[in-house]
């Protein structure tokens, strides 16, 4: 899949939207019990969200700087007179962050939601799958990516920390 440089903008919108889904992975986590399952040293599940949390909110950061670099630079471009007209690429930046923000978000939700009943093996392999076909893996390498995520998921949460993952309908011991 070939990206044109309107796809490949930072995004304000984007970057401050990363940041809101991270305060709300915070506020989800409050509700988790803080207590360790093998010590004190123990993590424990809240570990996960709090987690995912930081991950977010550094990418939402980084969307946000650079998107105030490019429109530095671009600023510094206009005042040179340059022959193409700057708010398409604008609005094509625009509408292209928000597609990708309202499918990613929605299929967050989808995974949230089937977790409890899919488990989390399914889940988040679809997941996974859906989001890197979507921007712009191949199949084959979104799935063996998604095949990844959750090996290293279970060995790490359910091997080494000894978290309880959620095991669905299907009840997957694997």
């Amino acid at each position: 899949m070939e990206t044109s440089q309107a796809e490949s903008r930072p995004s304000v919108a984007f970057g401050a939207a990363l940041i809101l889904v991270a305060a709300l992975f915070i506020v989800f986590a409050k509700d988790i019990p803080r207590t360790g399952l093998a010590g004190n040293t123990d993590p424990g599940p809240r570990a996960v969200p709090l987690a995912m949390a930081i991950v977010v909110a550094t990418g939402g950061l980084i969307e946000l700087i650079r998107a105030a670099l490019i429109r530095r630079q671009h600023g510094e471009a206009v005042s040179t007179g340059g022959p193409e007209s700057t708010s398409t690429k604008t609005i094509a930046s625009t509408q292209t962050a928000t597609k990708n923000f309202a499918v990613l978000t929605g299929t967050m939700f989808a995974y949230v939601l089937a977790l409890s009943w899919l488990g989390f093996q399914i889940s988040t392999l679809a997941f996974s799958s859906v989001v890197l076909i979507w921007l712009g893996a191949r199949w084959w390498s979104a799935l063996l990516a998604g095949l990844a995520i959750v090996i290293v998921v279970r060995v790490l949460f359910v091997g080494l920390f000894h978290v309880q993952l959620p095991a669905g309908v299907f009840n997957l011991a694997f």
